[in-house]
């Protein structure tokens, strides 16, 4: 019984680490893929170049802009304050 609970444990572990570790290449693979399928949808409108073009940057700069955010959010936390020596 210990051993199945050390295994889980051990899989959970190894897991984290895993996402832990490539966080940053599957949020570029997310941001790419709801880019490029946003970038298909509009392709397909029947609108202006002009107007397509609008669109494009708007898409590019929100999801962008989102992807930022999110990477700062998921970036481990930095132990930067000072200790105060009490001397």
């Amino acid at each position: 019984m210990f051993l199945v609970g050390r295994v889980s444990i051990m899989s959970a572990n190894t897991s984290e680490s895993a996402i832990e570790k490539y966080r940053y290449e599957i949020l570029f693979g997310a941001w790419l893929a709801v880019t490029g399928a946003t970038f298909l949808r509009i392709k397909r409108q029947p609108y202006s170049t002009r107007l397509k073009i609008e669109q494009y940057e708007s898409i590019f700069k929100g999801t962008s802009l989102g992807a930022v955010l999110i990477g700062i959010g998921i970036t481990p936390a930095r132990t930067t304050a000072r200790r105060f020596s009490g001397n």
